[in-house]
Formats: C-alpha cells, sequence, structure tokens
C-alpha cells in the first residue's frame, strides 16, 4: 500500500506540472523550451541522489542502457507534445487525450502475450477513462475549441509515454532503476536540446518567470520521478 501512495503523490505532482506548463505557455512561453527546462531542473535531484548512492549503484550495462535511452526518447516525446496540445487546445483535452497511454500499453501487452485479457483489466482501463475525464471537465470542452494539430499532439504524447512505460520497466530489468532514471532525463535534456529556441530559452533563465520554470521542474519531473521511483 505505501508502494501505491508514493504513486499518487507522483501522479498529483504530474497534474500540477501540466498546470504549471499551461500558465507558462499563456504567458507566451513556446512549450519546447518549457518542456526542456521541465526537463534539465528535473534532472538536477535525481542525479545529486544518484551521487549519494552506493558506487555498485553505477554498474550499467548495454541493455539497461538502451531501454533507458528509448525511454528518455518516450518521455522526451510525451511531455513536448503534451505542451504542445496545451498550446493548440487546453489543459482539460490535452491530459485527457495523453493519459490514453494505458489503453496503449494494454493493447501491446495483450498483443505481445506479455499479459492476458480479462474482464478485471479492461474494467480497470475503462474506470482509468472514466476518471480522467470527469476530473478534466474535457466533456464541457466545445468542439469549436479544438483543432487538429492539438488532437494529434494528445494522441501522440499518449503514445510516447506508453513508449516510456515499456523502456524503463524493461530498463529496470537490466539493472539499478536509480541509474535508469538518470540516463532517462539526461536523454530527454539532451533530445530537446537542438530544437529549442535558444534566445527564448537564455531569456526565460533571467526573466520573472523563472520561478515558475523552477517549480515546473521540480514537480513536473525532480520530486514525482523520484516518488514514482520509490513507489
Amino acid at each position: 500500500m505505501t508502494g501505491s501512495l508514493w504513486i499518487i503523490a507522483a501522479a498529483f505532482l504530474w497534474g500540477i506540472g501540466g498546470g504549471l506548463a499551461g500558465i507558462l505557455i499563456e504567458r507566451g512561453w513556446d512549450p519546447l523550451v518549457a518542456a526542456f527546462y521541465q526537463g534539465a531542473i528535473g534532472f538536477v535531484l535525481p542525479f545529486v541522489w544518484l551521487l549519494l548512492q552506493p558506487k555498485r549503484r553505477w554498474q550499467g550495462n548495454r541493455a539497461l542502457t538502451a531501454w533507458s535511452v528509448l525511454a528518455g526518447l518516450g518521455i522526451a516525446g510525451n511531455i513536448s507534445l503534451y505542451f504542445l496540445a496545451i498550446q493548440h487546445i487546453n489543459v482539460a483535452v490535452a491530459a485527457t487525450l495523453m493519459y490514453t497511454a494505458p489503453i496503449y500499453v494494454y493493447l501491446v501487452s495483450f498483443i505481445a502475450g506479455l499479459e492476458r485479457q480479462t474482464v478485471t483489466k479492461w474494467l480497470c482501463i475503462l474506470l482509468v477513462m472514466a476518471g480522467t475525464v470527469l476530473l478534466t471537465g474535457v466533456l464541457g470542452t466545445e468542439a469549436s475549441s479544438l483543432s487538429l494539430a492539438g488532437v494529434a499532439a494528445g494522441i501522440g504524447a499518449g503514445l510516447a509515454y506508453a513508449v516510456f512505460i515499456f523502456g524503463f520497466k524493461h530498463a529496470s530489468l537490466f539493472g539499478q532503476p536509480h541509474l535508469a532514471l538518470n540516463i532517462v532525463l539526461l536523454t530527454f535534456v539532451v533530445v530537446l536540446l537542438p530544437f529549442i529556441d535558444y534566445r527564448q530559452a537564455a531569456k526565460a533563465a533571467v526573466s520573472s518567470d523563472i520561478g515558475w520554470f523552477i517549480l515546473l521542474g521540480l514537480f513536473g519531473t525532480g520530486i514525482s520521478f523520484l516518488f514514482y521511483l520509490y513507489g
């Protein structure tokens, strides 16, 4: 039960991260710049935590690295597309589309023979989606406020999230999850670096909104992923 509570706390912080991203995007910041800062600032805490771990937890291998990089690509795509969806539609619709990820995970698991289909599992999927719809209030969104680009980005965020889940799960099987998480977040930052607006990124570092960026990094990645890992 304790592990579940840590996961719930991580999910709560991820939700706050989406709201903070919405604030920054409304203030005119580019979604990719916001995503980059979330990854870069969020990387600091897990890295410091890794430094405090015994040396044996630094030992990796090719399989752990490969799966961690795949997970990093997944989370980079997830957060970037999620923020782009927020820009084109709104947080409620973007969050609902992103959290279709469990459906993709289970479908692939069923097809690959990793999971057996049961009524209970399908009921869980339906309850997750119903809860997300009710929580975000997406049913109150007018169709005129939707855009094809925003919906596509939201669905893409869900698919990318599924890639992260698969990648991180397999990476943890080949070594220490502490090391895997750091490789994931480092990949996240490196992948986004070529695509951001460097002028705006530099401007953000000295702007009055830097506090929002720091909170986004801490809640959306740094603290939340540590909670997720611990759970």
